[in-house]
């Protein structure tokens, strides 16, 4: 029993974060804060998660369109958003990967459905790391930004870091099924035409920049817009979903709020209204949760 609990015990890291950073805050001074949010602008984050749901159903759809799986918009729509709420509720959104479990049920080849899946995460991650490469020579030539590198490059290696360390480790331990995975995608991604790469990247960028700016809404509904700035905000919270990929934490519980720490404390804002935006961007999720649940009503996965 005991060594179950240590193989999972990495899943408590997240919360063990939350706790070491929660236990520095005066809880009054945030209570005190709670009532100057801006409620309209909330309630406008929240609605920009269903656009964010559309966008990336449809892109899925597109995937499996070029791999020659035809599904229905509404059918795409249902199982994208399915599988999205078990990503929701486990570490690192692992969870999201239950959308191969769907086309097996449909009787889809295995190699056919993983690839999809993996293709559609890693069409965001691409997008991140070309939107960190190119925003980021351009940063401070945005007035009144005040950038601090040194975080920056920090947290940068750390993400970058870890990881390295765990795909190292993945790869070690699945060497066989990661090789043979390898050669199923090589034939996969020769379907892929570069007008579809394009396409999809346009997709992407725009899906993107709907979350990027419901992040910016929701920094507004606490004051912070005009100290931090859209672009800087842009940039934090792309790289704080790569580290929220790590399977250490649900919902980016504890690592969002040491990341945004991370990046804020030093542009002189305070811990409490930091700590109450991160908050503020877990609680939006409930947002994504009522589609989803919606979605899984619809076409649950037994």
């Amino acid at each position: 029993m005991l060594k179950k609990f240590l193989k999972k015990s990495y899943l408590l890291i997240g919360l063990a974060i939350f706790v070491w950073v929660m236990k520095d805050i005066n809880f009054a001074e945030l209570v005190k804060i709670i009532p100057n949010i801006n409620i309209w602008y909330y309630i406008l984050a929240l609605v920009l998660y269903l656009p964010v749901a559309l966008l990336k159903s449809y892109r899925w759809k597109k995937i499996l369109e070029i791999q020659g799986i035809v599904y229905s918009f509404k059918d795409a729509f249902y199982i994208y958003n399915s599988s999205l709420l078990l990503g929701l509720v486990t570490p690192g959104r692992i969870g999201d990967a239950s959308k191969v479990l769907y086309l097996k049920k449909d009787n889809r080849s295995f190699g056919q459905a993983v690839f999809g899946v993996l293709f559609d995460k890693v069409s965001d991650l691409v997008f991140v790391a070309l939107f960190l490469a190119i925003t980021f020579p351009f940063l401070p030539l945005v007035p009144r930004l005040a950038v601090n590198y040194p975080a920056l490059f920090q947290f940068s290696l750390l993400v970058g870091g870890s990881a390295i360390i765990l795909f190292s480790f993945v790869y070690f331990k699945k060497n066989s099924r990661l090789r043979q995975l390898t050669l199923r995608t090589i034939e996969e991604l020769k379907k892929f035409k570069i007008k579809d790469d394009l396409y999809l990247l346009i997709l992407t960028a725009f899906t993107w920049f709907i979350y990027f700016f419901m992040i910016y809404l929701i920094a507004v509904s606490v004051g912070i817009n005009s100290q931090i700035g859209f672009f800087y905000l842009a940039f934090s919270a792309a790289l704080i979903t790569l580290a929220a990929l790590l399977p250490i934490s649900v919902l980016g519980i504890g690592t969002r709020e040491a990341a945004l720490l991370f990046f804020l404390l030093p542009l002189g804002l305070n811990k409490e209204t930091i700590v109450l935006f991160s908050l503020l961007i877990t609680f939006n999720y409930l947002g994504l949760f009522l589609i989803c649940f919606y979605a899984w009503f619809k076409k649950p996965m037994v």
